[in-house]
């Protein structure tokens, strides 16, 4: 499986194009870098200025080095860098959007962990899937990964809508 990857170093543009070899469609992303901004975007969640906002993983390696990898179908991606993602998580304002997605909660826990995953290790998700290995460090079985997310959120969302 082949990806293009595209990195932010900055934030003078709020918005990043990310193309997808696979999917080949663009996605919006929002890279935060520095104090200030993640303020503001913290300020705007609470406001409701990104209601479809999904976080869907964070890496901060050694090198500082982010990698995003898509989600079919597309969504909004709100990538935090990871030297702030601890304020964010523990930010009053926006705990109440963060816990409406525990995937996100889950991944960001075990960046902000530093776990250094050999080959064979595994994290188990909270919404009942396989146990895969995703390394942050590397692009490894993301796909899998992800395509077992998009069939949770699916059966989520069916019975969400039976309920409702």
């Amino acid at each position: 499986m082949s990806w293009t990857l595209w990195r932010h170093h900055t934030y003078t543009h709020r918005y990043k194009p990310f193309y997808s070899m696979k999917t080949t469609s663009l996605y919006p992303v929002l890279v935060i870098e520095n104090d200030e901004y993640v303020t503001d975007v913290m300020r705007r969640t609470a406001e409701g200025s990104f209601p479809e906002a999904v976080l869907q993983f964070v890496v901060d390696d050694q090198a500082a080095q982010r990698s995003l990898l898509s989600t079919n179908p597309p969504m909004p991606k709100l990538i935090i860098h990871g030297t702030y993602l601890e304020q964010l998580l523990t930010e009053s304002d926006t705990n109440h959007w963060l816990r409406e997605h525990p995937v996100a909660i889950i991944i960001a826990q075990l960046v902000l962990s530093r776990l250094d995953w050999p080959t064979s290790a595994g994290i188990t998700l909270t919404l009942g899937t396989p146990t895969y290995c995703p390394k942050p460090e590397l692009i490894v079985e993301w796909a899998c990964f992800w395509a077992q997310l998009r069939r949770c959120w699916s059966q989520q969302a069916a019975t969400s809508r039976l309920y409702h």
